[in-house]
């Protein structure tokens, strides 16, 4: 690698790597994927390259379809162009996207990045549970003149299951077994949802590759269905998926496979100690640190293992002398932002990793899903783990399921007992934090290599997220360590694997809420409300049977954001 003062090494596609202290160990570990001859064996699908016992090879089989899906949907294109027209045609005023995880993040990022105030139909996401959050979406559509689309790999996901029963049964009121007209599906071939697409009639079905797992199937019709919605020119953004493919093949030398290199530096760094991942993310796509921070999260967080990506952190030059377990990722598009740009180089001339991806427009966004895929698939074989499975994330369902269980046996939730009792916000405590009694005790147990992570099921309003984001930054100040930030019950299907998975430096924060302004899920004996809640518990308990640091936080009244701000104070 050709390097010079400050370690640095320009490649192809916009990127350059400043490889500070960890250049030594990158080099070292690109011999070694050399001599095992690595790329070639992923693209001839060898699964030992991660895992050799026989049912971790049999999952990895079935999820590597995303290599080559971009060469299907190129053949798909007139197909996904035809339903782009359809759609038009039809004249919904809006289209609904119902679903979670890796079938609703790549869909965010693109609706933030492409959506025009202009665009028609107007394109809205839901993936959370909050009732307040679904009756919300209810009130600013006529369901009558909106396309819902439900997006769910399995065909059983629960969630994006409750959202379409409810929208369904509101269209049915006035259309009948009509009702089908207004509804989408996109899921794999033989499920539930299949076959009850086709039987209500719905306006249409895709039926999607099964060898591509959710996380990267944005590489499928789970993410250009949505794009071909919004009115993103599909084409155009499937090239630069090609092109970044091309880039990553055989023939390129491995110092100049971005996303090869791009997935050393993340596995190194974290093996060497600095395992927080820090994304610095031009405004004009801002949002795709969400979808980054699932897929890296959900596929390297296991184990005891992973990379923690830090998205939306409060950073500052000055404060530099605790980022010694942090590596940084700046993405650049259109009109660099000066702060940014400022901090950027003062990390670099710091010595610090950092990796600078330069797009060229947004349209480069195809390329980026791409790039990251193969770099969390590279840094997968360096940590020794299957990067296409999510063993922990079984546990928060569980307990979900188990506290919906207890509800209807018993007309009430399991009680919680308060460890600290305020006025709107009630505080309990895990296990491992049973000799506290202050929000002071438990800072005290976050040490250096920690990270705090807040997680929120309420609703999605800006105020809400406000509050909430400046907790955050208190506690950055107050611990020194990088924070995270979620709502629920996205951020389960998002980063939760990593929190449970991942090593022992996650110190969480789960809020709650007493159920306001409810809503009925059909066929089902619980709520929104109640599921959400039973959703937030269900949290709290898995990562309290891991051992993890962990504060369950529920708040009382009226007012979300004062019980918010209750707990600010008490943070002192």
């Amino acid at each position: 690698m050709t390097t010079n003062s400050i370690e640095r090494t320009k490649m192809k596609a916009g990127q350059v790597v400043s490889f500070g202290p960890v250049k030594d160990l990158v080099e070292k570990a690109c011999q070694e994927l050399k001599s095992q001859k690595a790329v070639e064996r992923l693209w001839q699908k060898d699964a030992t390259l991660w895992k050799s016992e026989p049912g971790h090879i049999q999952v990895i089989n079935n999820r590597l379809g995303w290599l080559s899906s971009i060469d299907w949907l190129i053949g798909e294109s007139k197909t996904l162009l035809d339903f782009q027209k359809k759609v038009q045609a039809a004249g919904f005023d809006h289209a609904v996207l119902l679903g979670m995880g890796g079938s609703s993040l790549a869909p965010e990022v693109l609706r933030q990045t492409f959506q025009s105030a202009k665009s028609k139909p107007r394109f809205i996401l839901l993936d959370s549970t909050d009732p307040n959050q679904v009756l919300e979406v209810h009130k600013s559509i006529n369901p009558l003149k909106t396309l819902f689309i439900v997006s769910t790999k399995s065909g059983t996901t629960l969630e994006t299951l409750s959202f379409y029963r409810y929208f369904y049964e509101v269209v049915k009121k006035s259309k009948g077994p009509r009702a089908g007209e207004n509804f989408v599906a996109i899921t794999d071939p033989g499920t539930p949802l299949e076959k009850e697409a086709k039987e209500l009639s719905f306006f249409q079905v895709f039926i999607n590759p099964a060898d591509v797992g959710g996380r990267f199937s944005v590489m499928s019709y789970f993410g250009m269905v949505p794009a071909a919605v919004m009115g993103v020119d599909v084409a155009e953004i499937l090239k630069r998926m090609k092109d970044e493919k091309e880039h990553s093949m055989v023939h390129v030398p491995l110092e100049e496979n971005s996303g090869a290199m791009l997935g050393l530096v993340m596995a190194e760094a974290a093996k060497s100690g600095r395992d927080k991942m820090t994304l610095i993310v031009s405004p004009e796509i801002s949002s795709y640190g969400l979808w980054a921070e699932q897929l890296i999260a959900e596929s390297l967080g296991k184990e005891n293992k992973g990379v923690v990506p830090i998205y939306g952190d409060y950073l500052d030059i000055w404060h530099k002398k605790h980022y010694d377990d942090r590596f940084f990722v700046y993405l650049s598009c259109g009109k660099r932002d000066s702060a940014q740009e400022a901090l950027v180089k003062e990390l670099e001339h710091s010595s610090f990793p950092v990796i600078r991806i330069n797009l060229t427009d947004t349209y480069d966004l195809g390329a980026q899903f791409y790039r990251w895929s193969i770099a969390t698939a590279v840094a997968g074989m360096r940590f020794g783990i299957n990067p296409f499975d999510e063993p922990n994330v079984q546990a928060a369902k569980d307990m979900t399921n188990g506290n919906l269980k207890y509800l209807a046996e018993n007309g009430h939730f399991p009680k919680q007992e308060a460890k600290i009792a305020g006025k709107l916000i009630q505080i309990t405590v895990g296990k491992s934090n049973l000799s506290m009694y202050s929000l002071e005790d438990f800072l005290k147990k976050v040490k250096k290599g920690d990270y705090v992570n807040l997680a929120a099921y309420l609703p999605y309003q800006n105020k809400i997220e406000a509050a909430l984001q400046k907790v955050r930054v208190k506690l950055g100040q107050l611990t020194n360590v990088p924070t995270m930030f979620g709502f629920g019950p996205r951020y389960l299907h998002s980063t939760g694997q990593l929190h449970k998975g991942g090593p022992d430096n996650c110190v969480a924060i789960i809020f709650t809420s007493d159920i306001r302004n409810d809503a009925k899920i059909p066929s089902q004996p619980f709520t929104f409300g109640q599921l959400e809640y039973a959703q937030g518990l269900g949290d709290f308990q898995a990562l309290d049977a891991k051992g993890r640091r962990v504060l369950h936080c529920h708040i009382v009244g009226a007012s979300i954001e004062e019980g918010i701000g209750e707990f600010e104070k008490l943070l002192g």
